[in-house]
């Protein structure tokens, strides 16, 4: 996987921020599955757990030296949602209230 990674940042010059998803066979063979060049959704559990990656993203941007401090904090867990709702556009627009005054 490091291999990988840093056969994607020689060849194609990435500076950001990018997520590598791949998955394992039984036999021991990693497949790429694809290539997200941004920051993770779970971007925010590290900086939870004590290792802000966007700050030292930042720093590396701005050439300083970002920390390499890996004593992250053990026992975390990190639970992300996204829920789905439908209902019908006439019921949204009359109940401005339930929607926090974004109507």
């Amino acid at each position: 996987m490091i291999a990988s990674a840093e056969n994607f940042v020689r060849e194609f010059k990435w500076r950001g921020a990018f997520e590598l998803e791949c998955i394992y066979t039984p036999e021991g063979e990693v497949y790429l599955l694809e290539i997200n060049t941004l920051f993770p959704a779970w971007v925010y559990f590290a900086t939870g757990a004590g290792v802000n990656l966007p700050a030292g993203l930042l720093m590396a941007a701005l050439g300083e030296e970002p920390p390499r401090d890996w004593n992250y904090k053990f026992g975390k867990l990190y639970v992300r949602f996204s829920d789905d709702f439908v209902t019908d556009i006439d019921l949204f627009h009359k109940d401005k209230h339930l929607w926090g005054g974004l109507v």
